[in-house]
């Protein structure tokens, strides 16, 4: 199985972020941007919604996936840690 990222899942399902936040059971101002934030790695996403996208996109999207997003996002900051970049 090809594992995805969430924007791909997402795209290839045709699901918007609102949309997704919704399946999600995500609260909040707007749902859709703090997905968003997890989805990009501005934020850690919490391992029960990992667990959750992971279960619910069967598998296509893989909770490593998130933290792989984040190293990104951090690397992309210049920080060596989460401690570093503030976050």
């Amino acid at each position: 199985m090809t594992h995805l990222t969430l924007s791909e899942w997402r795209a290839d399902h045709d699901l918007s972020l609102g949309d997704f936040a919704a399946q999600l059971g995500l609260g909040g101002v707007n749902p859709g941007r703090t997905l968003q934030r997890y989805e990009r790695g501005e934020r850690p996403c919490p391992l029960d919604l990992a667990i959750r996208i992971e279960a619910l996109t069967g598998g296509a999207v893989r909770v490593a996936s998130f933290d792989s997003a984040r190293r990104a996002y951090l690397d992309g900051l210049g920080a060596a840690s989460p401690e570093e970049a503030g976050a």
